[in-house]
């Protein structure tokens, strides 16, 4: 599995783009996930 590299990616775009709720749930829902 490549859930680190998934959770990564993730945050990088978090990070390109303004975090909003819905990027913050489903950031934090993949943490609790990994």
């Amino acid at each position: 599995m490549r859930s680190f590299e998934i959770k990564q990616k993730l945050w990088s775009l978090a990070g390109k783009f303004d975090i909003k709720d819905e990027t913050g749930q489903l950031a934090y829902h993949v943490q609790e996930i990994c």
